[in-house]
């Protein structure tokens, strides 16, 4: 577990220099300056890493029902679904931004992920089974796809304790999407204005989508 928090640690470093080229008001506060200031730009650092495929132990969710069910029955163009897919509902009673997550409860400041990343440390999070990390609107994907976090404190493994507290929850709902219906029901998210270019907002995306709309309907003139 020591090397895995060292790992973590080390990632969520890294990640934050390459955000020099792309995000350079996302970069680290400097040391000199309020260490609050500096934890809290670096959680913004974290959800935007979450946004871009980096592991963490957040697990994404969404308050739009129909982006999550894109998420369920999305597939790369000309790939075929091999298996049902599912949509998870869940209860998070408790929204809370960043300043209100992250502080110490004895006052003592906000935990940087660093020190997220450290054996012994007791953030707030460790009963996050009903909260919700709310991230700032800092990336077009955020406010794009509603997203709010979970975290898992242990870290993704098998039998998460997140995972665990959510199934017993009887608020928990599981709506399965047969494998016939997914392609279906993307075609008709799409009509609604629910596909990958507004979802992701970039033109990685947008290019992504239109060669999905070629394949599905042969001809560039009906996109």
């Amino acid at each position: 577990m020591d090397q895995s928090h060292a790992i973590e640690a080390t990632l969520l470093a890294a990640f934050s220099r390459h955000l020099y080229a792309f995000r350079p008001d996302l970069c680290p506060v400097p040391e000199n300056r309020d260490r609050n200031a500096r934890a809290v730009q670096e959680w913004r650092q974290l959800a935007i890493g979450q946004h871009y495929g980096l592991p963490t132990r957040f697990l994404d969710f969404t308050t739009n029902l129909l982006a999550a069910l894109f998420f369920a029955v999305e597939t790369p163009p000309g790939a075929a679904f091999t298996s049902d897919s599912a949509v998870w509902c869940v209860f998070a009673p408790h929204r809370r931004k960043v300043w209100e997550v992250w502080q110490k409860e004895d006052g003592g400041g906000w935990l940087t992920p660093q020190q997220f990343a450290e054996m012994g440390s007791d953030p707030p999070i460790k009963h996050f089974v009903d909260k919700a990390f709310v991230p700032e609107h800092i990336d077009g994907r955020i406010p794009a796809q509603g997203g709010v976090f979970m975290c898992e404190p242990a870290g993704k493994k098998r039998n998460w304790r997140l995972h665990e507290m959510l199934w017993e929850q009887p608020s928990t709902l599981k709506i399965r999407v047969p494998r016939s219906a997914c392609e279906p029901l993307r075609e008709q998210l799409d009509l609604v204005g629910i596909n990958r270019a507004t979802l992701f907002p970039d033109l990685a995306s947008a290019a992504g989508y239109l060669a999905w709309a070629v394949h599905q309907r042969k001809r560039p003139e009906t996109i």
